[in-house]
Formats: C-alpha cells, structure tokens, sequence
C-alpha cells in the first residue's frame, strides 16, 4: 500500500508551511495494525519522503516530528507493514488531542 498517494502529494503542504499555524490540519493517518503507533501527517515534502506530523504510540506522550516515508514503509512488526486509515477525514491537531492522543 502506498502510504502518500499522488493525490496525498497535492492537498499536504510542504514542510515548515503550517509553521506559523495555530492549529494545523492533519491531512493524512498512518497506522500500524498490531500496534498503538499512529501518525497524523500535516505536512509533507515529496523530493525528499520526509513527513512532519504528531507521532502517538511510540512513547509516553504524543509529539510532534519528523519521519522517513520510505522508513515507515519498510518497517515490519510482527510481519506487518504500515497502513494509511482510507477513511480518515482530515482534521485538526486540536480534535485528535481532545481524543486523548
């Protein structure tokens, strides 16, 4: 599965652009089926697969980073691969945190 679809490419804006936002959209999630590790991508460079979004799952607390596409692509846990949830709705950082992520 690809993780950022060529339609993907055109709505997320490139990194450092919603630098200056109060509350970004995250236009896209990436999950890992066996895991709690979640990552809502609000911006993106397609040159160079880097992606910068709020990372959940991977420690004690949600933060903001960044991350290799290509790396989370060819990441396996337990012999599964990343996934892109293809019914997410894009939204505001500010409603995945009143979620408690």
């Amino acid at each position: 599965m690809k993780l950022i679809t060529n339609e993907m490419k055109k709505i997320l804006p490139g990194i450092k652009e919603t630098e200056e936002a109060a509350d970004p959209i995250a236009h896209v999630k990436l999950f890992h089926p066996m895991s709690s590790y979640t990552v809502y991508i609000t911006e993106y460079d397609p040159t160079s697969r880097v992606a910068f979004g709020l990372v959940c799952g991977a420690g004690d607390s949600p933060e903001l980073g960044y991350l290799n596409i290509r790396e989370l692509e060819e990441m396996k846990v337990m012999g599964l691969k990343m996934e892109r949830d293809m019914f997410y709705k894009a939204e505001k950082l500010s409603e995945i945190r009143k979620r408690g992520y």
